[in-house]
């Protein structure tokens, strides 16, 4: 299975980017699967920073579980004989931007990971830039999970950037063209990454 990262700043276009790319890879031929955004599946059950759980606790869900999900999908996929591919809706290492970096090392040491091993759980991540960047399209209303404002969107962008920096596969999908045209170097690139 090949495993590859979507990741970004808040309101980069990852959840829209995932169904383009996830209906052109089972159309050349590829068995597609999912991990969708943890840390919104946690606060859409009712987390709320700050409130009922702290950063750090939270943080220890959201690692939780991806792991636990990434896993499970992993040898789902052992028993199919066609092309596999997992998309995840951001990665192990998307967590220091919301968090030190030496406490999200802690939290991957219980799970017997280090950073290298975050980096190299996925074959590739592609990082879309935050509307906030270049762009007056930045928005919270499409998506019940984000709070950030444009300039916290910008700062999230930067910092999740920067921790895939020691990746040996990034690319970075900026917002030089419209929307759709970002969609399609998405799909480009991941077809790239495939060899398609």
């Amino acid at each position: 299975m090949i495993k590859i990262c979507l990741t970004g700043g808040p309101s980069g276009g990852k959840s829209s980017c995932i169904v383009a790319v996830k209906a052109a890879l089972e159309q050349a031929g590829y068995s597609v699967s999912i991990v969708e955004e943890c840390a919104t599946k946690l606060i859409k059950q009712g987390y709320a920073i700050g409130q009922n759980i702290s950063i750090r606790e939270f943080q220890k869900l959201v690692f939780a579980l991806q792991l636990q999900t990434e896993k499970a999908l992993e040898a789902e996929a052992k028993n199919r004989s066609e092309k596999a591919v997992m998309i995840c809706d951001r990665g192990f290492m998307d967590q220091c931007a919301y968090l030190a970096k030496s406490e999200m090392l802690e939290i991957a040491k219980e799970h017997g990971m280090a950073e290298r091993d975050m980096l190299l759980d996925y074959d590739a991540v592609v990082h879309l830039v935050t509307a906030a960047i270049g762009t007056d399209c930045y928005t919270t209303a499409n998506n019940a999970a984000r709070k950030e404002t444009a300039e916290e969107a910008v700062r999230l962008d930067r910092a999740t950037l920067a921790a895939w920096q020691g990746h040996d596969h990034l690319y970075v999908i900026d917002n030089s063209t419209d929307f759709p045209g970002k969609v399609q170097r998405v799909v480009h690139t991941i077809y790239r990454i495939l060899g398609i």
